[in-house]
Order: structure tokens, then sequence, then C-alpha cells
């Protein structure tokens, strides 16, 4: 009776302290450096053995406990104490319990998954189809989720990308699975100018496009009256001056006189004003 509690004990006990999350294909999934506790809470009277991927790194009676195996603690309950995890410590562990006379009381296996810890990740923004959206970059980002903050607090998503974006917000995103990161620098977007596709940039000469596009169209408005108006003047001058060239052609060409000269009479008006006899035959 007492050795069937202790293995439902050994088998509820058997759980790791200072984990990040769990994994789909894995137990356990810590990050390298950090430390780790495989609490088991057997008697004194148990036998443990303790193998990593099949080859038995520990056997022997637990009221010999603690002892020390290079950077692995065994306390005197059984359990087990990683003081810093290494890459090496990834894989399965399994974990018997044999009775004093040798019979196999319990047995568990546990798999650790050790991951380096990812750094700090970058939040960037770009603009597809005119809509801007913002993206979590991290090195290597196979196998991660993502978590995303607005304003300080968590929203949905867990995509390395977010759309539907507020541009009055600050934003953050960190790496959730499998290991967890520290938050991004707060980050907020700017208004799309671009996009990847080729569309039109929203802005011109560090302007608006639109209040660009209205100061060109009615400058351009402005242009075309003023050479309206020039070629009206234009036309006019030349009208006025072929206008006195032919005045002046019109005028004779007597030099001295304005007037053209009267004919000259072949006889003098007489005294009186009475016309002159003519001539008498012969």
């Amino acid at each position: 009776m007492k050795s069937r509690s202790s293995a439902s004990l050994f088998l509820l006990c058997a759980l790791i302290i200072n984990n990040y999350t769990d994994s789909s294909a894995c137990d356990f999934t810590v990050a390298v450096g950090s430390p780790v506790t495989i609490k088991l809470g057997l008697d004194q009277t148990d036998e443990l053995q303790w193998k990593h991927d099949s080859k038995r790194v520990f056997k022997g009676e637990v009221k010999t406990l603690p002892t020390k195996l290079n950077n692995v603690k065994l306390t005197s309950d059984g359990s087990l104490v990683i003081i810093s995890v290494k890459k090496e410590d990834n894989g399965d562990h399994e974990f018997e319990v044999f009775l004093s006379n040798g019979r196999s009381k319990a047995k568990k296996t546990i798999t650790l998954c050790v991951h380096e810890k990812p750094p700090k990740p970058t939040v960037n923004a770009t603009c597809i189809d005119g809509t801007p959206y913002i993206k979590c970059e991290v090195k290597d980002q196979t196998g991660r989720t993502f978590s995303w903050y607005k304003n300080g607090k968590k929203i949905d998503g867990n995509s390395a990308s977010l759309r539907n974006i507020e541009r009055d917000k600050e934003y953050e995103c960190a790496v959730e699975k499998p290991i967890p990161s520290e938050k991004s620098n707060k980050f907020r977007p700017a208004k799309c100018t671009s996009s990847e596709n080729g569309e039109e940039d929203d802005m011109l000469w560090g302007f608006e496009r639109w209040i660009m596009i209205s100061f060109i169209a009615g400058g351009g408005s402005l242009v075309l009256v003023l050479m309206i108006v020039l070629v009206i003047c234009a036309c006019q001058s030349c009208k006025r001056r072929k206008k006195r060239l032919q005045d002046k052609e019109e005028l004779p060409r007597f030099p001295g006189s304005a007037k053209p000269p009267q004919t000259h009479q072949t006889s003098e008006n007489t005294a009186g004003n009475q016309p002159a006899s003519s001539p008498t035959t012969p």
C-alpha cells in the first residue's frame, strides 16, 4: 500500500521549475543558461536511476543523496537540479524508481527542449497595396510565435506581422514561444507613404500630394492666363505697328512739303479778278 502511494506521488510530482513555456513537441522548454529543477519527491528507501537519451547518468539510493554531478545536483528527495542549462541537456530524461528488492516502482520520461534565448526584437513598418502594417523582426523566426502590445496592453495576434494598426498608438512586440524575449522598443507607425507594389507616394517634394497637385494646377492656370495676355498684347502691338507703316506709305513722297504743290496757272488773273482775254488770231 505504501509503495503504491509512493508511485502515485512520484508520477504526480515529477515537474520542472523555472521553465518558460510548454511546446507541442516537448514536455518543457527552457533557455540556455537558466536554472532548472525537476522535482520528484522520493522516499529515502527508494533507489533512483536517471538516464539521459538512454545513457545512464546516475543510479543509487535516495538516502545517499544529495550529490553533485558536473552541472547537475541531486537533492535529498531525489529532485534533479540543473544549475545552468546547456544545449547538451536537450533531450529525453528518464527517471525510474526501484524498491529495495530491485523491483521497478515507477518510471517517467521528461522531454527537455533547450533553446537559445532570442534577442530583443525590433518593429519596422511597411506598406502593401497602400495599407500599412508593422512587423516584428528577430533573427531566425522559424518556429517562433509573437505577442503584440498596444499602448502597453496585450492585444490579439501571434504572427510576426500586424495589420489594421492605428497611427496615434504605440506598439511593442516580443517573442512568446518557444522562449520568450524582452519587449521591443515602443514604435509609433507613420502614415503609409509608399507601396512595395509600386503605387505612387502620398508625398511630393516633402508635402502632401494633393496640396502640391492643387498648387501646381493653380500655378499652371495662372501661367496660361499670363501667356494669353502676352499673346494678345503682342498681337495688338503688331496691328498698331502695321497701321503706322500703312499710314506712312500713303503720304506723298515730296521733301520739305507735307502738302502736294498746286498747278501753275499759265496766266494770272487780271485786276478785279477778270479772266484774261484770249489771244487774237493774227
